[in-house]
C-alpha cells in the first residue's frame, strides 16, 4: 500500500488526500505527517510485523496514524475510543501491542513485540499491514492479521472494479476498526481521491447530505440504505448522485434496493461479500436488470487473486444448485488468528486444490457459511452452520456474549438469539435485534443489571437490546437449548404494560417519544422500532432530547432501542441553557457538507435546491397560508443564511441582519393553461433558477391554482439551509402555524 501511495503523491501532491469537518490535508501533506510518525515510532524499536496500537477518533490524525503505522513497517490495530476498556486491554495483551498512537502521541510501556507465533517473511509483502479483531465464539474475541500483499490485492481490485476513477472520492462514516471501512478509508487514496471523513454525532444526516455532492463511492451496510432512504428526495440531479453504492456486512435483499433501482437506476449497486478473515470482500455481484426482484440477492464471483469453493464435510464439492460449506482461498487469506493456534489450525486448512506451485493458496478459511453455486456459476449465500449472525454490518459470535452472561450472578443457563424482523415470529420488531434469553430463579434480577455487566465487556453492537427472563429454556429432544423453539417466542414487550419511568431522565425521555411518535400509551422499556419509529423520526427524537439539554447520538439510538437504554447512554449537554434564546447573528464557519458542495466547483451554484410539491385543498386560505408560511420562516434561523466567495477564492457564509425579512408568497393563477402540468413545471423551473445565495432569500413558496380544484403547493429552498431531516420539521411547524 505504501508504495501506491507513495506513487500517488509524486503524481498529485497538491491534491486534497483526506478532509474531517474544517481541517484538510493534501496528499504530500499527508504523507509528510505519516513519515515523521513513522521515524518516531521505528525509534521507538517499531519494526515489520510490530503490532502498533491507533486509540484515536474518526479525525485527521486517525490517518495519519494508519499510514504512518504501515511506513514504519508495523501493522496498525484499530482500537476504537468507543469499545469497552476491557475489551481493547484485552486486544491489546492479546496482540503483543506495546506501542499505542493516541492523541498524547506515542505511547510505550515495553519495547516493541513482534506479532507472536507468526513465521513470517520479511518481504513487505508478505509482512503483516493491520491486525482486526472480529467476534469469538469462547467470551473473547480473535485478532485476524491481514498482510500487505492481501489487502493490496482487494485494494487494487476494487479501484478497478469500482468506479472511482470519476467523482470526488468516498466518505467514511462507519469505524475503523470495522474491516468494512477500509473500501472508503484506503481505496481512494491508492486513484489520488478524497477521502471525507464524516463527523460521528451526526453520521447519518451527514450521510444522506454528503451522497448528494457526487461521491465516488459509499460503502454501505443494508441498515444503513434502509435508514438513508427517508432521507433522500426522488428527483436528484444524476450529476450529484454517487457512482456507485457497495453493499456488505449482511445479506442483502432486493426490497432494500428497491428504492434506488426504481428511482436511481444510473447508479451502479454491488452487493459485497467477504469475512474479515479474507479482507473486506472476496465476492461481488452487480445487481442489473436480470437480478432478481424479490428476496435475498446473490454474492456472484470471486474477486480476482480469490478461489471459492463449496465443500461437504470431507472437503469434496458439492454439485451446482446444492448447498454446502462456503471455503476461501487465495491471496486474501489470513496469516492466522494471534495467540489461538488452536483456533487457527480450526479455521485455515490445508487446501486440498492448490497446485505444486502454491497457486491457489496452500491454506483455505473455513467460513462456516452455507452457500451454493448456481449453474450460472452465481454464489448465493443461505446462511450459517453455527450460531454465528451477521448485524448491522458486523459478524457476532452470539457464543460470546453467551459466555459473558453465564459469569453472572443468578444466571443458571442462557441463550441469545437474533430476531429477525422480516419473520413472522417477531412480527412486531421493525429490525434486526439480539434477544438474550435467560434462565434463572432470582427474582431481584433486572435487565439493567446484565446489560451493565455486558457493557464492561461488550462494544455496542453486541449488546442485547432484550432480556427474557424464564424459568426453564426449552429443550430439544437431545437435551439441547432449542433455539428455534426461542425464536419463535412472543417477547414479552410486545404485550405487557407499560413500564413507568423511574427516573428524571427517564420522565423527560418518555415525554419526547410520546410527542414525537404520537403514542400516549408508552413504556421505558418499549421498543423504539416496534412502536413506529424510523430514521426520520429518530433525528426528531435526538432533537427533542437536545432541547431537554441531553445528547443522543443517531448510532446511539439505533443501538439502544428503549428509553431506559437511551437514559443511560444519554449525556448532560454542558452549554445548555434554559429559556428563549437570541437570533445568532454575524459569520459562521461552514458546515462539512456546506465546504464539500462549494469545493466540487459546480456550476450554476444558485440552483442546487431542494423542493416539495404538495396537493392543495381548493378552499385554503391563502391569507393565513401566507401568515403561517412567514411565521415559520421567521422560526428558523438557517433561512437567514447568506453566502459568498471572497477574492482569495474561499466561501465564507453569515446571518443576515434584516430579522423580519419574509418571503414573497405567490399566488398564481393556471386554470386557464392548455397544459396545466406543463405549464406547472415551466413555472417550478424557472424559480429553481432563481435563487441568489448572497442576496437571498433562500426559501421560496407558490400557491398554483389549477382546473378543476387542482392547486398545488410548491415550497421551495436553497440546498445549503435545508436537508431531508429539515424538511419534515418544516412541514410539521407549517400545519401547526396554519391551523393556530
Amino acid at each position: 500500500f505504501i508504495e501506491t501511495f507513495s506513487r500517488q503523491v509524486a503524481k498529485s501532491p497538491n491534491a486534497p488526500a483526506v478532509r474531517f469537518e474544517s481541517q484538510s490535508l493534501t496528499y504530500v501533506e499527508l504523507d509528510q505527517r505519516a513519515a515523521d510518525l513513522a521515524e518516531k515510532l521505528q525509534a521507538v524499536g517499531v519494526g515489520v510485523n510490530s503490532v502498533v496500537g491507533i486509540h484515536l477518533p474518526r479525525s485527521i490524525d486517525l490517518m495519519v496514524a494508519v499510514i504512518g503505522v504501515m511506513k514504519s513497517g508495523g501493522a496498525y490495530l484499530p482500537l476504537d475510543p468507543q469499545l469497552p476498556t476491557a475489551r481493547k486491554e484485552y486486544m491489546q495483551q492479546n496482540a503483543h501491542c506495546s506501542i499505542v498512537v493516541d492523541a498524547g502521541g506515542i505511547k510505550v510501556s515495553t519495547s516493541a513485540v513482534e506479532i507472536a507465533g507468526e513465521q513470517l517473511d520479511t518481504n513487505m509483502a508478505d509482512a503483516a499491514a493491520y491486525v482486526m479483531y472480529t467476534s469469538g465464539s469462547t467470551g473473547q474475541p480473535k485478532g485476524a492479521v491481514i498482510s500487505h500483499a492481501g489487502l493490496m490485492n482487494y485494494l487494487q481490485w476494487c479501484t478497478q472494479t469500482y468506479p472511482f476513477t470519476t467523482g470526488w472520492g468516498a466518505p467514511v462514516q462507519s469505524s475503523f476498526g470495522f474491516d468494512a471501512t477500509i473500501t472508503s478509508m484506503l481505496a481512494p487514496l491508492v486513484v489520488g481521491k478524497l477521502v471525507h471523513l464524516l463527523p460521528k454525532d451526526s453520521e447519518l444526516q451527514a450521510l444522506a447530505d454528503i451522497l448528494q455532492t457526487g461521491p465516488s463511492v459509499l460503502k454501505l451496510t443494508p441498515a444503513h440504505l434502509a435508514a438513508l432512504q427517508p432521507l433522500i428526495s426522488i428527483n436528484l440531479k444524476p450529476k450529484l448522485l454517487p457512482q456507485a453504492l457497495v453493499v456488505g456486512g449482511e445479506t442483502l435483499t432486493a426490497e432494500h434496493v428497491r428504492f434506488w433501482r426504481k428511482n436511481y437506476p444510473t447508479i451502479e449497486i454491488y452487493n459485497e461479500y467477504g469475512p474479515t478473515e479474507t479482507v473486506v470482500g472476496c465476492c461481488v455481484h452487480k445487481i442489473d436488470e436480470q437480478t432478481n426482484q424479490y428476496g435475498n440477492l446473490p454474492i456472484g464471483r470471486p474477486i480476482s487473486g480469490t478461489q471459492l469453493y463449496v465443500l461437504d464435510e470431507y472437503l469434496e464439492p458439492m454439485p451446482m444448485g446444492c448447498p454446502g460449506e462456503l471455503y476461501i482461498s487465495g491471496a486474501g487469506v489470513a496469516h492466522g488468528y494471534l495467540g489461538r493456534p488452536a483456533l487457527t489450525a480450526e479455521r485455515f486448512v490445508p487446501n486440498p486444490f492448490a497446485t505444486p506451485d502454491g497457486k491457489h493458496g496452500r491454506v483455505m478459511y473455513r467460513t462456516g457459511d452455507l452457500a451454493c453455486f448456481q449453474t450460472s456459476g452465481v454464489l448465493h449465500y443461505l446462511g450459517r452452520t453455527d450460531h454465528q449472525v451477521q448485524l448491522n454490518g458486523y459478524r457476532i459470535e452470539l457464543g460470546e456474549i453467551e459466555a459473558l452472561l453465564r459469569k453472572q450472578t443468578g444466571v443458571r443457563e442462557c441463550a441469545v438469539v437474533c430476531f429477525d424482523g422480516a419473520s413472522s415470529a417477531a412480527s412486531f420488531h421493525q429490525r434486526k435485534q439480539l434477544v438474550a434469553f435467560v434462565e434463572t430463579d432470582a427474582s431481584v434480577l433486572q435487565p439493567g443489571q446484565l446489560l451493565d455487566a455486558l457493557k464492561q465487556e461488550l462494544p455496542d453492537y453486541m449488546l442485547p437490546k432484550h432480556f427474557e427472563f424464564l424459568p426453564q429454556l426449552p429443550l430439544t429432544q437431545n437435551g439441547k437449548i432449542d433455539r428455534e423453539a426461542l425464536s419463535a417466542t412472543r417477547l414479552t414487550s410486545a404485550s405487557s404494560e407499560p413500564v413507568a419511568p423511574r427516573n428524571d431522565r427517564e420522565i423527560q425521555l418518555l415525554e419526547i417519544w410520546r410527542n414525537v411518535l404520537n403514542v400516549a400509551q408508552l413504556g421505558v422499556e418499549d421498543n423504539f422500532f416496534e412502536r413506529g419509529g424510523d430514521s426520520i423520526i429518530a433525528m426528531q427524537i435526538i432533537a427533542g432530547a437536545r432541547r431537554e439539554g441531553l445528547k443522543l447520538t443517531p448510532a446511539q439510538l439505533f443501538e439502544h432501542q428503549t428509553i431506559a437504554a437511551q437514559a443511560a447512554v444519554a449525556e448532560v449537554v454542558s452549554d445548555f441553557a434554559a429559556g428563549p434564546q437570541q437570533p445568532p447573528t454575524g459569520e459562521v464557519r461552514l458546515g462539512p457538507m456546506q465546504q464539500a458542495f462549494f469545493d466540487l466547483g459546480q456550476p450554476d451554484l444558485h440552483h442546487f435546491n431542494q423542493g416539495l410539491l404538495l396537493r392543495s385543498h381548493p378552499q385554503l386560505d391563502f391569507q393565513l397560508l401566507t401568515q403561517a408560511i412567514h411565521a415559520v420562516h421567521s422560526q428558523h434561523d438557517a433561512f437567514r443564511l447568506r453566502f459568498e466567495q471572497t477574492d482569495a477564492g474561499e466561501w465564507r457564509q453569515w446571518y443576515d441582519d434584516q430579522l423580519e425579512q419574509t418571503p414573497t408568497v405567490e399566488d398564481l393563477d393556471l386554470t386557464q393553461a392548455g397544459n396545466f402540468q406543463q405549464a406547472l413545471e415551466e413555472t417550478i423551473r424557472q424559480r429553481q433558477t432563481s435563487f441568489d445565495l448572497k442576496q437571498g432569500p433562500l426559501f421560496q413558496a407558490a400557491r398554483f391554482r389549477g382546473p378543476q380544484g387542482e392547486d398545488r403547493l410548491l415550497l421551495l429552498a436553497h440546498h445549503l439551509v435545508v436537508d431531508g431531516i429539515s424538511w419534515r420539521i418544516l412541514l410539521g411547524d407549517l400545519d401547526d402555524a396554519y391551523r393556530q
